[in-house]
């Protein structure tokens, strides 16, 4: 199974970055096929092809073909007659062809952090680490790292390229966890080695309209690895609106599943919970976490 393709441009062209499940390494392979698009006008460079367009599917139509040696070359001759110019020519390998491969069942890791928040609201930029806790699929991964920040992140990072988990699942942890993570690992100078290859993650941001306001959807990229969010899959799950649930917070949609989520005490905020306490209520969100997905 893979976890993750990428195409990357060299001066030859373009070849393909496969991580697959349990993979130490990533492998580079030539993609089977060269990136290509087509022109609704005839081009000197193109291979006339019959296709079928969405705006007269009832006969096929000649259009032609242009391959090129790179994405970055094919980006480049894009023009208002070209058509299928925008897609990804790691979807196009999937849509032509399929990846197939035979193995494992993936390792899961879920995790969750617990701060200190600078001000009322919780703000990635400005909160401190106090504890974080991890729920696998074998005990030996129900974890729960807490004192010093500094120890508690170096302990964090050293289990997960221990565990070697294929996916690192969290919740909202594209908005909050790992962009947390990632300042307090700049602000303490520890490497943010959550990668396959010990690399830090990074974070992809694209704005797009929704209902009528705009709105920023990051992507994590971790190498060697695949991040996944529970709350993205919540907030897109239609069976929980029609059963009423409006608050798509992860106590409310465990306590919906009956996965008995431990509830923060309303007297006293978190980083003021004694060890014990602080230890059942992260483990528990981490446990949930882990359960939703």
């Amino acid at each position: 199974m893979l976890l993750s393709v990428e195409s990357i441009n060299t001066r030859t062209g373009v070849i393909l970055q496969i991580w697959e499940v349990g993979g130490k390494k990533p492998r580079y392979v030539q993609p089977p096929f060269k990136p290509y698009m087509y022109s609704l006008k005839p081009t000197p460079r193109g291979r006339p092809v019959k296709k079928r367009l969405l705006s007269d599917p009832s006969k096929p139509r000649t259009v032609w073909k242009l391959v090129f040696p790179r994405t970055d070359i094919l980006e480049a001759n894009r023009n208002i007659w070209t058509i299928e110019d925008d897609l990804p020519f790691i979807q196009r390998i999937a849509i032509d062809i399929g990846y197939r491969f035979p193995s494992k069942p993936p390792r899961l890791l879920a995790w969750d952090i617990e701060t200190k928040t600078a001000g009322l609201c919780p703000d990635w930029r400005k909160d401190k680490i106090i504890s974080i806790a991890c729920w696998g699929d074998t005990p030996e991964s129900h974890k729960f790292f807490y004192g010093d920040e500094k120890t508690v992140i170096k302990e964090f990072l050293a289990f997960v390229r221990r565990y070697d988990p294929d996916v690192l699942i969290d919740y909202w942890g594209r908005f909050y966890d790992i962009p947390c993570l990632m300042q307090r690992c700049t602000q303490l100078r520890i490497k943010c080695s959550l990668g396959r290859d010990g690399s830090p993650p990074y974070i992809l941001k694209r704005e797009f309209e929704r209902r009528g306001k705009g709105k920023i959807e990051h992507k994590i990229r971790i190498n060697g690895r695949v991040h996944f969010d529970v709350q993205k899959e919540v907030d897109a799950d239609y069976s929980l609106t029609l059963a009423g649930i409006k608050d798509r917070k992860l106590k409310t949609v465990a306590k919906y599943f009956g996965l008995n989520p431990v509830e923060a005490p309303a007297d006293k905020p978190i980083h003021e919970l004694p060890m014990e306490e602080l230890r059942r209520y992260n483990l528990s969100d981490a446990r949930c976490t882990y359960q939703l997905a």
